[in-house]
């Protein structure tokens, strides 16, 4: 199903969500090292150097724990810019209190990873999160790494979880829908799993997409939280489920491991990319005897891995410029970010124009992070600490207690023309996981008309999203790590802000995935873009 947008926000849903931020930090495996050093390991609840693996069911004391909650609810206090952007002071109390209820009694690992991702989700911030690849070696190992994910990989549509690849065993049909697990209806584990997701803001779409399963990379939300809220009776799990034809029925099937999982599929000939270098693509395919370009980038998380982007960038447009293609599909779905200069190396690639987004207000919630919290805080670049001669005080625009980064006025992302970009036609796709530089990118795209969007409303906020420098708080008795962001962005929309809610950034043309899709094999999305620009002029 399609729809052209009457573009109602066309001025509002463009530029509005232009936001400097990264969803992907380099410093990633700074935290982990740090978190993995920890020497603290299970000495804290057991005292013993030499104490047995850790499990899900290890516990942690209440001491402990009540310790770790003074650390955690400080840091978040007096560092994190964005606690009240869209919850009240009283909601964020109150979501502090029922971690300290919970962690006043004895809690093993998965009770208390799972408490603390429900206070980080009240926050409602997309780098806010118990980063699921920042937890210590062990803790990863216990709670994430262990046999007890669905063999099936699956979408949400709307609400319903729609198979997409059943390697149970069981011949689950493409399309059909799990209505219940373990007698549970799939709507209330969905309700109660929504509770722990992060994601900027009040919108529900873009955290049920991210609970969505394709079996690629290391980690996905739905496979960390499912398992810890739901772990398989008797080591199976029974599914009910309704067939595209409507007949109800169950299978019962084993439980597997992510990398089970990812062999199982590769060995069925089914793509689940677990290599960052695989999410970036390039092919021209011929729709209607035109030869249309096809760029496919994943993500722009690129730190740490071998991959050279920029030499497939250039490798690319080189073919493109050989090829006379003037037609180009730009392909950004599942991309949930990364890093800015990956960004902007993309948007100069298309820059036949000069790009610019609206002005952008940057402000922190401390001048020097406090000496005492400094132990527990790992990060990128040590400036984070002080930001001293950089940070301003404007109490009369910001309040109390609160810096501001640049001018008071804001300050635009601009991309200069360059003129050796791509300047032909250009469509560039979109779904839910568009957040953070993603979602700049397409706001900056949109709002300088280089693109036309096709897809899914993005995920993000227009009303702004916190990160660019992130601390990574390692909790030194539990070693539970949290990702602690440090800039809050605004985009300033003079009169339209007030028109802004929690939205994303709207497609020129609207195309949703059905089952019928989804059964069919079928990509609406792609089909639609290159139908789009496999159109002869007197179409």
């Amino acid at each position: 199903m399609r729809s052209k947008n009457n573009r109602r926000r066309s001025i509002l849903g463009t530029v509005l969500g232009l936001i400097a931020a990264t969803a992907f930090c380099p410093g990633a495996s700074s935290a982990q090292s740090a978190a993995d050093q920890s020497a603290a390991a299970l000495t804290a609840t057991t005292g013993d150097a030499d104490a047995p693996v850790l499990t899900a069911r290890t516990e942690i004391s209440s001491q402990a724990l009540q310790e770790d909650f003074a650390i955690l609810k400080r840091a978040y206090l007096e560092l994190h810019p964005s606690l009240y952007r869209y919850q009240s002071p009283s909601e964020i109390e109150e979501a502090f209190e029922q971690l300290k209820s919970a962690w006043s009694e004895d809690r093993s690992y998965a009770q208390a990873y799972l408490d603390l991702s429900a206070l980080l989700a009240e926050i409602q911030c997309g780098h806010t999160y118990a980063n699921f690849f920042n937890q210590p070696k062990d803790v990863r190992e216990a709670l994430f790494d262990l046999d007890d994910k669905l063999p099936l990989t699956f979408r949400f549509i709307g609400e319903d979880m729609v198979v997409d690849h059943d390697v149970s065993g069981a011949d689950i049909p493409k399309g059909s829908r799990i209505t219940h697990i373990d007698g549970v209806r799939v709507r209330d584990i969905l309700e109660k799993m929504l509770g722990y997701v992060k994601g900027d803001g009040s919108r529900r779409s873009p955290r049920i997409y991210d609970l969505q399963v394709s079996g690629a990379g290391r980690y996905e939300p739905f496979d960390i939280y499912f398992p810890l809220l739901n772990p398989p009776a008797d080591g199976k799990y029974q599914l009910t489920y309704r067939t595209a034809k409507g007949r109800r029925k169950k299978a019962i099937v084993d439980p597997v491991s992510r990398k089970t999982r990812q062999d199982r599929l590769a060995a069925a000939g089914i793509e689940a990319t677990a290599s960052k270098a695989d999410l970036w693509k390039f092919r021209i395919e011929t729709v209607n005897e035109q030869r249309i370009g096809y760029l496919k980038i994943g993500t722009f998380a690129m730190f740490n891995s071998p991959f050279d982007w920029r030499d497939f960038m250039e490798t690319s447009f080189a073919t493109v410029k050989e090829e006379q293609i003037d037609k180009l599909v730009l392909d950004l779905r599942g991309n949930g970010g990364g890093e800015d200069r990956i960004r902007d190396a993309v948007l100069s690639a298309f820059a036949d124009r000069p790009l610019e987004g609206p002005p952008i207000r940057n402000e922190i919630a401390f001048i020097e992070a406090p000496d005492d919290l400094r132990p527990y805080l790992g990060t990128w670049d040590k400036s984070f600490f002080d930001w001293s001669g950089r940070a301003t005080e404007a109490p009369d625009v910001l309040g109390e207690g609160r810096y501001l980064l640049g001018p008071i006025d804001g300050e635009a992302i601009k991309v200069a023309a360059n003129s050796n970009a791509f300047d032909g036609e250009l469509v560039a796709l979109f779904d839910r996981a568009a957040s953070s530089a993603t979602f700049t990118l397409a706001g900056m795209l949109k709002s300088s008309g280089r693109a036309t969007l096709i897809g899914e409303e993005t995920g993000g906020n227009q009303r702004g999203i916190s990160g660019g420098a992130i601390f990574f708080l390692n909790l030194p008795n539990s070693r539970l790590e949290a990702d602690l962001p440090i800039i809050q962005s605004t985009p300033l929309l003079g009169e339209s802000a007030d028109l802004i809610g929690d939205d994303g950034i709207e497609p020129d043309i609207r195309v949703d995935v059905t089952i019928e899709d989804i059964i069919e094999g079928r990509d609406p999305v792609l089909a639609e873009a290159f139908q789009f620009l496999g159109k002869s002029p007197q179409d």
